[in-house]
């Protein structure tokens, strides 16, 4: 092999950027979502949650292959720093080798800082993909946290259940008030209900009149099968 006249005619850095991008393009590339892919992700709390699962792990395995290019590069590196030293048939080669590796700043230290380099951007990038969905992962769990303690919750007068805001919350308790026993027990268990928590408004649903016909004309409007199901 001919050796190069000067090791300043070479630029290392520029080679080793090229190599490490060929890596990138040839192992992760880069990953467009089918637009019914895109159309078709619910951002629940699960599917986020197995999204992170699976970019975690894809970032895993991203790592190990780097670190098994970078482990095949230090044996590379090693042997031609020793075959460079033994090579007495090509002084001049030896002597541009044992200029480029004395240079301050190169060397073995200088390897393991373009490793670390190459470890950063591959982290980074990692970084900014699952950073916007971990924070959605976080918004959403609140609103279903919130949501939950809006349904465990039970208006305790007729003023405060006119105040609910969500309609649907709204529809259900009106459909507890309306039922039988059977049904009222299964309603308690299912969202969580105690009994002490709905006795203050089922005790006005008894004896306020104007009240308890508002609820029936409430329940009535959805089960009526002539009419589409709406809220009030």
């Amino acid at each position: 092999m001919a050796a190069p006249s000067s090791a300043e005619n070479i630029d290392y850095a520029d080679i080793e950027k090229h190599e490490f991008a060929q890596h990138i393009l040839r192992e992760h590339g880069t990953y467009f979502p089918k637009l019914e892919e895109m159309s078709g992700f619910v951002e629940s709390v699960p599917n986020m949650k197995q999204r992170i699962n699976q970019l975690q792990t894809q970032h895993t395995a991203e790592l190990e292959k780097l670190y098994a290019r970078q482990a095949a590069q230090y044996v590379d590196d090693a042997i031609d720093r020793y075959a460079a030293q033994n090579d007495e048939a090509d002084s001049g080669y030896s002597d541009d080798i044992n200029e480029f590796y004395g240079r301050p700043g190169h060397g073995k230290s200088s390897l393991e800082a373009r490793f670390d380099r190459e470890k950063t951007s591959v982290r980074l990038a990692h970084v900014e993909t699952i950073a916007p969905l971990r924070y959605k992962l976080v918004v959403k769990q609140r609103e279903e946290e919130s949501r939950k303690r809006r349904e465990v919750h039970f208006p305790q007068s007729a003023t405060e259940f006119n105040a609910i805001q969500d309609k649907e919350l709204q529809h259900r308790i009106a459909r507890f008030l309306t039922s039988d026993a059977i049904v009222q027990d299964k309603m308690l268990n299912e969202y969580h209900w105690g009994w002490r928590q709905v006795m203050g408004l089922k005790e006005e649903y008894l004896k306020d009149s104007a009240f308890k016909e508002d609820i029936q004309r409430r329940v009535a409007v959805v089960r009526d099968p002539r009419r589409k199901p709406t809220f009030p």
